[in-house]
């Protein structure tokens, strides 16, 4: 799309060139630096995004995760229920599933191999419902 919408752009812009012989379209040198410096940026930034891990804090009467710019708090009283799944000896994920403005939402953050799993199952304010799908699924 974006290609297409280029090429409608030097067609308008070459039409109108051509109409109109002593217009001065100097500063499109710049406009054409700015395109790739966009896509620069936003490479950089989802970049930056994905190499930032999540930083979550449970309590008893909060939930926050923190991921770049983006801060998500849920109140104890929101959580309707938690659910720890483990996929293997050193990856496991906490599903909190939660109200917001009257609809239901769900949070999944992956839980650190260090991470004391007893003082966890006991932190949330509804206690985790615990599945294991170790010996499930394909092995490769």
């Amino acid at each position: 799309m974006t290609l297409v919408s280029a090429v409608l752009f030097v067609a308008i812009v070459g039409a109108a060139k051509w109409g109109f012989p002593l217009l001065q379209l100097g500063f499109l040198w710049k406009a054409a630096a700015v395109i790739p410096g966009m896509f620069g940026y936003l490479a950089t930034m989802v970049g930056l995004h994905m190499l930032l891990p999540k930083f979550v804090e449970v309590r008893k009467d909060r939930i926050s995760i923190n991921h770049g710019q983006t801060t998500t708090r849920i109140r104890a009283k929101d959580v309707e229920a938690t659910r720890l799944v483990f996929f293997g000896d050193d990856r496991a994920l906490l599903r909190i599933s939660y109200r917001q403005r009257g609809q239901r939402r769900f949070r999944t953050v992956g839980v650190k191999p260090t991470v004391d799993l007893a003082k966890l199952a006991q932190m949330p304010p509804v206690p985790p419902r615990v599945s294991d799908l170790r010996d499930n699924g394909l092995r490769l």
